[in-house]
């Protein structure tokens, strides 16, 4: 199939995804989602909603992910495209706290879409595109 049609359902597939979170508990994150959002709130949303946090982060964390690898595949750089799946979102949500307590040390209160952006570098290139 063509590239326009894998764009094409990615794009539906992440405009969907997006749209199933307005029932979601960061309402305050809507016009970003939550990789947009910083440290700070990361934090504050598993302390006020320990269960549901790590469920919307996955969600934005796959969205990312596919995003960038997306712009890659859009902007001509198919051979940069990032192997996504090399871990589980257990392992890139230990990252992103790992990274967030870093920042802190610091003082710093990063975003969460910045972190993510050094992960996804970080990945081997090769995907299935």
């Amino acid at each position: 199939m063509s590239k326009k049609f894998y764009i094409l359902t990615i794009s539906i597939f992440i405009l969907f995804n997006s749209l199933t979170l307005n029932n979601s508990y960061s309402k305050n994150l809507m016009t970003h989602g939550l990789t947009g959002g910083y440290c700070s709130e990361m934090n504050q949303m598993y302390k006020d909603y320990p269960d549901a946090t790590g469920m919307l982060l996955e969600e934005g964390i796959r969205a990312f992910l596919t995003g960038a690898n997306t712009s890659l595949i859009v902007m001509g750089k198919e051979k940069e495209v990032r192997k996504i799946n090399v871990h589980d979102s257990i392992y890139i949500i230990e990252y992103i706290k790992k990274e967030c307590a870093k920042d802190a040390l610091k003082g710093e209160d990063a975003q969460l879409w910045s972190i993510l952006g050094i992960y996804f570098r970080e990945l081997p290139i090769g995907g299935f595109y």
